[in-house]
């Protein structure tokens, strides 16, 4: 297992040719080019090749290119300074309604569709589900103490927010668990896979499954400050306003588990 700052440097090094790639796209890969014939509208030319979404990684990518340039002295004014700076807005992604639930469970590989329930009923973010193995799987509770890189695929001793905590779950769960195929899987072909499906539905993505969490918490009765810890979120306002949506009434796997879930933290001594 390596350390975070380990991890790092892996990503720097598998990410280092892009900044490279961004100049070589400049100058068109002619070595006779130098940067001060990249000029502002070149750089526009550029970016309006890329999506929205990663507009503003280049810019930012380029502008400390031709900064560093200036400092240096290799060329008199930066050509990102003429331009501004792209952005991106902001989407609001929401929870899962429920007939949603039904079509991914319904559609998705059996394998995939199980861990969909399991995330959905956890509220783990993909990176702490792929992370984990039979030592974090207790009766009572999940451990979730680490996570699996999204880039390196390298399994880090913490988690995002760096703590540690314990996600109640209820036994009925167990059966959607399956730790081999999990172990087998990373977060581009899990996200690959379930976007073959959400793409159908407006504001959705992987990250959806936390939202989903929250809201069904929310809609059968969990108290917010449980919901909070579970998620592992810093304040209850992020919980509240960023992450639970009210739901439409409706049926599925995943609200009867939490129907069971419900009553298993709130009223302990019926269960």
């Amino acid at each position: 297992m390596l350390s975070l700052s380990e991890v790092m440097e892996n990503r720097i090094y598998s990410q280092v040719k892009l900044p490279v790639n961004c100049i070589i796209s400049l100058t068109h890969f002619d070595s006779k080019s130098k940067l001060s014939q990249v000029y502002a509208e070149n750089i526009e030319d550029f970016l309006a090749t890329k999506t929205p979404s990663t507009q503003k990684v280049f810019y930012d990518i380029l502008n400390c290119i031709f900064s560093d340039a200036v400092r240096l002295k290799k060329i008199t004014e930066n050509p990102c300074s003429f331009i501004l700076r792209p952005k991106v807005k902001q989407k609001k992604f929401r929870c899962y309604e429920f007939f949603e639930q039904n079509i991914m469970i319904e559609s998705l590989p059996k394998d995939y569709s199980d861990l969909f329930v399991f995330l959905c009923c956890t509220g783990l973010r993909i990176s702490e589900c792929l992370a984990l193995t039979e030592k974090d799987v207790t009766p009572k509770y999940i451990r979730v103490w680490k996570i699996k890189d999204s880039v390196t695929n390298e399994i880090v001793d913490t988690t995002k927010n760096g703590e540690e905590r314990k996600v109640l779950y209820h036994e009925s769960l167990l059966k959607y668990l399956n730790l081999d195929f999990i172990a087998s899987v990373n977060y581009r072909t899990v996200n690959r896979t379930y976007a073959k499906y959400y793409k159908q539905f407006d504001n959705i993505n992987l990250h959806s499954t936390r939202h989903t969490y929250a809201s069904l918490a929310h809609y059968v009765g969990i108290d917010e400050k449980v919901i909070q810890k579970q998620l592992g979120h810093k304040t209850l306002a992020m919980t509240q306003d960023t992450y639970t949506d009210l739901l439409l009434d409706g049926n599925s796997v995943i609200k009867e588990y939490f129907l069971r879930l419900e009553q298993m933290i709130m009223n302990p001594r019926r269960t």
